[in-house]
């Protein structure tokens, strides 16, 4: 993750923060990201709703 909104409204006076913040690393459903192209690198954009699992790695996993 490299950017995360505050969350969204779910209902009238109802808004439910995200639970989502830089760094983590998501799972998250096929087909369920938008990709672009931003300065010569692809980028995803994927809804909370969509993430499957948020893996707890650490520094030296994710240098693998």
């Amino acid at each position: 993750v490299l950017y995360a909104g505050k969350g969204f409204w779910a209902a009238p006076g109802l808004f439910i923060e995200t639970t989502m913040k830089p760094g983590d690393v998501i799972l998250y459903q096929r087909f369920a990201a938008q990709t672009f192209e931003l300065d010569g690198k692809d980028y995803q954009i994927v809804q909370e709703r969509d993430v499957l699992s948020r893996l707890n790695l650490t520094k030296k996993d994710r240098k693998q």
